[in-house]
């Protein structure tokens, strides 16, 4: 029984170590986006500084397709008051919302991976780096990377150019929803990366979803290539426990303590 007790707990941790989105979030995968700032690759789940992220990054699918794709980028963490009355899309934890930072469609994939726009289609969000409030807790953002099917429909809400603007109130509270209920929507590759707010000296390092476990790597300086961005390696503990799973395999080694 404790053998089988410790099976049951590596399982579970190897799941939530090899999650691309971050826990007690919707929608989920374990299928890893690539995104690169500059020549810095995220490591899902780590913190980086916010000056690093305030340039458009370059995006790479691991599974390239025909495509086209679209692709969003969410804060998770904004705080509730930031909006008004009504209802509210879930952020992670209690009193939190959602920020959209990017949404691009008509995305397509080359032969490396890199995901381009069609030039004709301007985003309906233009890219907004993260700006998490000073005194706050670390915010969590999240690429979000959908197939996009031919009879897909830009929601009328989100048309019109009205969230171009970074600063646009209207991306607060935003919701997946009018994106992924459309039939062949379906979410294909994620990743996530925490900021905090750089003039925070006493804030509190943690937060729903997220404890400061991984130490982001140095950044570098972006050479604004497109080539297919090496794979992210991990600092955390966990995370080389994750680099050792494909090893074996899980359910192998979960079956080796059965």
């Amino acid at each position: 029984m404790y053998i089988r007790n410790i099976a049951t707990s590596l399982l579970l941790c190897a799941s939530r170590v090899l999650a691309q989105t971050p826990d007690d979030s919707d929608p989920d995968t374990d299928n890893r986006l690539d995104v690169t700032y500059g020549n810095t690759p995220i490591d899902p789940g780590t913190e980086y500084p916010q000056p690093l992220a305030q340039q458009q990054p370059r995006v790479n699918t691991r599974q390239p397709g025909p495509g086209p794709y679209m692709l969003v980028m969410l804060d998770l963490s904004l705080p509730r008051d930031r909006v008004g009355p009504g209802s509210v899309a879930p952020g992670i934890g209690p009193n939190r919302t959602t920020r959209l930072h990017w949404l691009q469609t008509n995305l397509t994939v080359d032969t490396a991976g890199l995901l381009t726009p069609d030039a004709s289609t301007a985003p309906v969000a233009d890219y907004a780096g993260p700006q998490p409030p000073q005194g706050d807790i670390p915010h969590i953002y999240t690429w979000y990377l959908f197939t996009q099917p031919a009879s897909f429909q830009i929601p009328a809400a989100l048309a019109g150019g009205a969230l171009r603007p970074q600063s646009s109130m209207m991306r607060n509270n935003f919701s997946l929803d009018p994106i992924t209920s459309q039939e062949g929507v379906e979410l294909r590759e994620a990743n996530y990366f925490v900021v905090q707010n750089p003039n925070n000296t006493n804030a509190v390092r943690t937060a729903p979803g997220y404890s400061p476990n991984a130490t982001a790597p140095a950044p570098t300086a972006g050479n604004g290539t497109g080539s297919r961005p090496p794979v992210a390696s991990f600092t955390g503990a966990a995370s080389r426990f994750a680099a050792a799973l494909p090893v074996v395999g899980v359910g192998a080694f979960a079956a080796l303590l059965l």
